[in-house]
């Protein structure tokens, strides 16, 4: 027994500097992408002609889907985005919701799109140059964010089940 707490205390030090180490970076991701500004590549692909991302717009709010993540799992959020997108629909002049995909199966997005009867276009961010040119963190904490008018990060995170951000990003829209 004594053996044990002598070994757990004698790696202790081992996690705290690991889970220091991850807030470290969690902490530096979030102060050089907050506030920053985001440019568009032009090797975004669009599902129809229309284009919100040149839009002056007075907000987006930009969800980027990586490759890595479950596609299909995401993909059933869509009806969640519909409901914030109904929330907002009285502010939709001076709003755009602009979903952008890190892959190429753009049949299975338009189906899922086009099942759940959603009404907007989507990208597709071929060779990943939008998340290569703005150093978009790969941690999916920060794959959807709110932009002003100027593209600059105004709030950063997901409002799919955190009612915290839905709210901020609601505050800064309508504060606008």
């Amino acid at each position: 027994m004594n053996k044990f707490i002598l070994c757990c205390f004698a790696l202790s030090p081992l996690f705290v500097s690991c889970h220091s180490r991850k807030v470290k970076s969690i902490d530096d991701d979030y102060r050089s992408f907050y506030h920053s500004n985001v440019e568009w590549t032009d090797k975004l692909l669009k599902s129809d002609s229309t284009d919100c991302l040149f839009r002056m717009q007075t907000f987006k709010i930009v969800v980027y889907f990586d490759s890595a993540i479950c596609m299909p799992c995401e993909l059933r959020l869509i009806p969640r985005w519909q409901y914030m997108l109904y929330e907002m629909k009285d502010h939709s002049s001076y709003l755009d919701f602009i979903f952008i995909f890190n892959t190429l199966n753009e049949d299975e997005i338009s189906r899922i799109f086009e099942e759940h009867d959603f009404p907007l276009p989507f990208y597709i961010d071929v060779g990943c140059e939008l998340k290569k040119q703005n150093n978009l963190p790969n941690n999916r904490l920060y794959h959807t964010f709110l932009l002003d008018k100027n593209n600059k990060v105004m709030n950063i995170g997901s409002p799919i089940g955190n009612s915290e951000i839905w709210n901020m990003y609601k505050e800064t829209i309508i504060s606008k």
